[in-house]
């Protein structure tokens, strides 16, 4: 057994042979499109053992379609209605809670699955220091397949402890992973997303949030295969990214951005880090030392990042930008960015060419550039 595997000794499965799968769908007025996924469930070539369901207060006939559809299911069917709405983060993280799989898999209401997803996504936990399973799949409007992917990766790969970026976002339909993920942290007392704004918080989403401790603690699976048809429709919750010419990459460089903000959300996520190593059900020392590189990675982004805000601070003179610019080089915060808690080289050119000469300055100011 190597470092790895030892040290995640606590959140491991024997092998995937027989390990229980559970599917958490969190459903919301999805009447239109969840009989069709309910019955890509039913095809599967491995069959879950359950599906758990937490319903968020619909007003649609959702509860009914899967009453109807809990009477011929091949598998144990639970519903869950919330009396109130806990918005669609939430929802999926309670249907967790509920699932006695040792395996999760999200499920979207409004997708369809491929017969083969589950079949080939828990061969991944044959080694035992996965701790998720995250594949491609393909884009879908109106019956219509589309060119794009999302996820697209090209091909298989794995991503060990503290490897990877762990602010990364892939949809949960896209998920698969080991409960006992959730074990290491009270996931309600998660950061705050990433983008929210004062007097509006927003916590960190489900998928954002299995991500960000499945790349610290343990191993991540990306797969190639479409095993998903992602719909889309216009009353998605959350949409995908679009692409991106090299011309709106560029804009979106030279966007002003409140960096102050951005470094409290890597202290807040070094916080979490730490607080949860005191307070985890898993084995705390074992733990200990990914935690510990990862919640330092968090405060070193955060420096820079405050750095960062005092370069584009509109009283700095000319002088006090270019020592900052300083500053950061010399605290290596351009350096090639995998891991997620440098600026890169994309901030530096933004810096030497947007924030040294003081652009976001006179633009306050109302001088025209």
């Amino acid at each position: 057994m190597d470092g790895t595997d030892h040290l995640l000794s606590t959140l491991q499965d024997s092998s995937s042979a027989g390990v229980s799968i559970s599917v958490a769908m969190a459903t919301y007025n999805g009447e239109a499109y969840l009989q069709e996924q309910l019955d890509s469930l039913a095809l599967q070539e491995l069959m879950p053992f359950e599906l758990v369901v937490t319903d968020d207060a619909s007003s649609d006939r959702t509860l009914l379609v899967l009453q109807e559809f809990a009477k011929i299911a091949p598998f144990e069917v639970r519903v869950y209605q919330n009396p109130n709405r806990l918005g669609f983060a939430d929802n999926f993280l309670k249907c967790v809670s509920l699932c006695r799989g040792r395996i999760i898999a999200f499920c979207d209401q409004d997708d369809k699955w491929h017969p083969e997803k589950l079949r080939i996504c828990i061969k991944e936990f044959d080694d035992p220091g996965v701790l998720l399973c995250v594949h491609s799949a393909t884009i879908w409007r109106s019956g219509t397949k589309l060119s794009r992917r999302a996820p697209d990766f090209k091909i298989r790969s794995v991503h060990n402890p503290n490897s990877t970026d762990p602010l990364t976002v892939y949809a949960g339909y896209s998920m698969v992973f080991k409960k006992t993920l959730l074990d290491f942290c009270d996931v309600f007392r998660r950061p705050r997303d990433i983008h929210s704004v004062p007097g509006r918080d927003v916590l960190m989403s489900h998928d954002r949030l299995i991500w960000f401790v499945a790349s610290i603690l343990g191993k991540i699976v990306c797969l190639p295969n479409d095993l998903v048809f992602y719909r889309l429709h216009p009353q998605n919750t959350c949409g995908i990214t679009p692409d991106r010419g090299l011309m709106q990459k560029l804009l979106l460089t030279a966007k002003t951005v409140n960096y102050e903000v951005l470094s409290d959300f890597s202290n807040e996520c070094a916080r979490f880090l730490e607080e949860s190593l005191e307070t985890t059900q898993l084995n705390h020392n074992e733990i200990r030392h990914y935690c510990e590189v990862a919640a330092k990675r968090f405060r070193t982004r955060a420096r820079l990042l405050k750095l960062r805000a005092a370069l584009y601070n509109r009283d700095a003179n000319l002088a006090t930008r270019l020592i900052l610019i300083v500053k950061i080089t010399v605290e290596g915060g351009y350096l090639f960015n995998p891991y997620g808690h440098r600026l890169g080289l994309r901030a530096a050119l933004k810096d030497v060419l947007y924030g040294l000469p003081g652009i976001p300055r006179i633009r306050s100011l109302g001088i025209d550039t």
